[in-house]
């Protein structure tokens, strides 16, 4: 906490689908040890919501995904991931344009003034989910969905059906973006392994202190709001102490310049046109004067839910999502 400490230098860049395939293989090891095998049996189905920073989205632009068939997604999934076997998912996307009314509708009538509905896919490594649903042994078989968190986004943008709107989940150790304009049938879904967890074992990592002593500082002192931002970014001018600008203003500043040029691509490459607002989720409060440098890097467009994506999913049981199960290049089970 003094500012003598120099920061620990990185080593060889992290695996993360190594890294993710671990830590969903310890989630769904602690969910079997936690419920007993009398009540596993009373459950009849079980949804899984997939905090998963390697899962790869597309939507129905891109030309090898206009006529797409099992072949074409297992060999788009395979390649996209440089993997030998792929998962995936698909469902349908976009609006109906009649009249001055939007609305879902079935077939497609050109003459009448409506456009089809577009499709949003999700891949991922099948090897990875086998031997994850493996571990579960006979509970895998009551798993009706897997749904990437990027895709729960991807529904709450579309709530807004006249607007180029993002959802931005800054979980523990990955960030979701999702991004999506209806009107265009255009949607674009990023991850990151950046999450607050990120920030917290920066801190610990430079001071030689505990994580828990840095998650503790992090919630209790605001080390992050005044930290300059783009242009302004003068350790001159900035606002926070020399050492927190040195040691966190470079770090959160590459994250948000990436965000920022995942939006101007989307508005731009993708035709979509400007962002009208982001909404943000996450326990920001545990990193105290994120939600306000948030603020200050999305200017007037950001908004904060309280609400966790797991409740969000939980409310949202009926609505059609993404399944990772629905297709695979060999059976999952």
């Amino acid at each position: 906490e003094d500012g003598q400490a120099e920061p620990i230098q990185s080593g060889a860049a992290p695996n993360f689908r190594e890294i993710e395939g671990k830590r969903l293989e310890s989630t769904l090891r602690l969910f079997a040890a936690t419920f007993s095998k009398r009540r596993l049996a009373e459950i009849k189905e079980i949804h899984v919501l997939l905090d998963d920073a390697t899962v790869a989205f597309s939507d129905a632009k891109d030309p090898q995904l206009r006529a797409p068939s099992p072949g074409t997604l297992s060999e788009f999934g395979c390649q996209q991931l440089n993997i030998k076997e792929v998962a995936y998912g698909e469902r349908s996307f976009g609006r109906y344009a009649r009249g001055g009314r939007s609305e879902q509708a079935e077939g497609q009538d050109f003459a009448g003034g409506e456009r089809k509905q577009d499709t949003v896919f999700a891949f991922m490594d099948a090897a990875s989910l086998r031997t994850c649903l493996g571990l579960l042994e006979s509970t895998a078989l009551k798993i009706k969905r897997v749904v990437p968190v990027g895709d729960l986004l991807l529904r709450r943008v579309s709530e807004k059906p006249d607007a180029t709107s993002a959802a931005l989940y800054i979980a523990e150790d990955n960030s979701y973006v999702a991004l999506a304009s209806l009107a265009s049938g255009t949607a674009l879904e990023r991850t990151s392994p950046f999450g607050l967890s990120s920030i917290m074992l920066k801190v610990a990592e430079s001071y030689k202190i505990s994580p828990e002593e840095a998650r503790a500082g992090l919630e209790s002192r605001d080390r992050v709001s005044g930290i300059r931002l783009g242009a302004e970014a003068d350790v001159s001018t900035t606002r926070v102490p020399l050492e927190d600008e040195r040691l966190l203003g470079p770090f959160l500043r590459q994250y948000l310049e990436a965000l920022t040029t995942t939006f101007d691509f989307f508005e731009t490459q993708r035709g979509a046109g400007a962002v009208t607002g982001v909404e943000i989720f996450g326990t920001l409060h545990r990193i105290k004067g994120l939600k306000d440098l948030l603020a200050t890097a999305f200017g007037g467009k950001a908004t904060f839910s309280d609400i966790p994506p797991v409740e969000m999913f939980r409310q949202a049981s009926d609505t059609p999502f993404i399944n990772m199960l629905s297709g695979s290049t060999e059976p999952l089970l």
